[in-house]
């Protein structure tokens, strides 16, 4: 599920209970994800959270049990209840967040227990041979010449593998 930027702010139970949804983008126009938003996306796997993210309502991801991805993008930790991801295994979730925001997070209540990693690639090693730029794209699935920084952006290979990256 990619949101729309024309959204501003996620409603309480806005997805909740949506059985078929693995992902979701929260684009940089939200500022509020309401109580229970997501909660019971019983597949729900990864999500992003855009930069301008500043309240999470209790209960907004409670009982997403297969959330093992996040990227939060807000240079800030959004001070939240350890509600918020109740029934989540954060200590087997990933958070990603930007560089200079890593010492914020490792430090605040709830975000702390995540694994926490710097979003970027560092340490992707490919073989020049196969592994030859085809294209980089959106979440929507738009071709670009180059990717975009500050944002999520699929490179696909000429070898048909692909991977998400972000540029800072």
């Amino acid at each position: 599920l990619t949101i729309p930027n024309s959204v501003t702010w996620l409603g309480n139970y806005a997805f909740s209970g949506c059985n078929g949804l693995t992902s979701v983008a929260i684009p940089n126009s939200v500022k509020k994800i309401s109580e229970y938003c997501f909660s019971g996306c019983l597949k729900l796997e990864s999500a992003t959270i855009g930069e301008k993210v500043g309240i999470i309502g209790d209960y907004a991801f409670y009982n997403c049990g297969n959330l093992t991805e996040l990227t939060n993008y807000a240079e800030f930790p959004q001070l939240i209840n350890s509600n918020v991801f109740a029934n989540v295994k954060v200590g087997q979730c990933t958070l990603y967040v930007l560089e200079g925001s890593y010492e914020y997070y490792i430090n605040e209540p709830v975000w702390k227990d995540f694994i926490i990693k710097v979003a970027g690639v560092d340490g992707v090693e490919a073989d020049e041979a196969t592994k030859e730029v085809e294209g980089y794209y959106d979440l929507k699935g738009i071709r670009f010449e180059e990717p975009i920084r500050g944002q999520v952006n699929i490179v696909r290979y000429t070898d048909g593998t692909s991977k998400k990256i972000i540029i800072e």
